[in-house]
């Protein structure tokens, strides 16, 4: 596994990024950092930032404070059943956005 630390998951409060984020931080302990968004206190710890994706001023300092060899984007939007019925706006949510 090539990896550079330190390690940034976000999106903390779905299944994938919280999943992401316990085993990496088995991994290499103290060298991975989440964000979770501010209204959701599901996850906590030393590690883990509490901020919505829109305060660029927290992106930043948690940017610059860790220096990050890796980011992981596990936030994500749901909206199956609307994608279902609407391609483009599948294509929109899954493809246009990254």
């Amino acid at each position: 596994m090539n990896i550079r630390l330190p390690i940034l998951v976000t999106g903390l409060a779905g299944v994938p990024g919280y999943a992401l984020y316990r085993y990496f931080l088995k991994l290499f302990p103290g060298q991975v950092y989440g964000i979770r968004p501010r209204k959701n206190a599901c996850v906590s710890g030393d590690t883990v930032y509490a901020f919505d994706a829109e305060e660029t001023s927290s992106l930043e300092y948690v940017f610059e404070t860790h220096r990050f060899g890796t980011v992981i984007d596990a936030s994500g939007n749901c909206a199956l059943k609307a994608c279902e019925c609407d391609t483009a706006r599948s294509k929109l949510l899954n493809y246009a956005q990254g």
